[in-house]
């Protein structure tokens, strides 16, 4: 990212890297989104907290 702000032209600094971190970004959470939803397909699901785990209520 700083090789990017050192070679982006003068007065397009921060648009450059803002356009950068949001396209990693987005790239990010779609490879987040896509690991998601192969873990439910092929039923790797994590273990659900039961009833007994959730705190109780204060009454």
């Amino acid at each position: 990212m700083r090789q990017l702000g050192r070679t982006a032209a003068y007065g397009t600094v921060l648009d450059t890297l803002e356009r950068f971190a949001l396209d990693r970004g987005r790239a990010l959470l779609r490879d987040n989104l896509a690991a998601t939803v192969q873990a439910r397909a092929t039923g790797e699901k994590k273990v659900p907290a039961t009833a007994s785990a959730a705190p109780a209520s204060a009454t």
